[in-house]
């Protein structure tokens, strides 16, 4: 049945079901899924698929924030972030991936203060975050 809503190469399929199930497996780590191919190998639409089973939401993919601040918040707030159409990513963006794959925090000065911190989990509802 995967085989048939899913584009994806019988070679990767047993890892592919495994990264499924760990989404349903609640405080475990669960690795980043790279989805990756040549153009118009439906990587957006398997991603959407996933996203509607594991995290349904309005908004299913988003684009690589640029602000560090609003990558914090993408994670913090989705159980399942799906990041469409990134060539690469920085090393800050790489870093708070790995945070939140493996549960930490990121701090970032209040607002309106010059000293205040506050302290953002990016672990959100769960620890389930991946990247293509």
């Amino acid at each position: 049945m995967i085989r048939q809503v899913f584009n994806i190469k019988d070679e990767y399929l047993l890892r592919f079901i495994a990264q499924l199930l760990c989404f349903y497996i609640l405080d475990i780590n669960t690795p980043i899924l790279l989805l990756s191919g040549s153009h118009s190998t439906s990587k957006t639409t398997t991603a959407r698929k996933i996203k509607s089973l594991v995290d349904p939401a309005v908004v299913d993919v988003i684009s690589v924030p640029s602000k560090e601040d609003d990558f914090a918040a993408a994670l913090s707030n989705n159980y399942l972030v799906v990041f469409d159409n990134s060539d690469k990513i920085d090393r800050k963006a790489s870093d708070l991936l790995a945070i939140a794959c493996t549960g930490g925090y990121t701090s970032k000065r209040m607002l309106y203060s010059d000293n205040n911190l506050v302290s953002i989990s990016l672990k959100a509802k769960n620890d389930h975050y991946w990247y293509w």
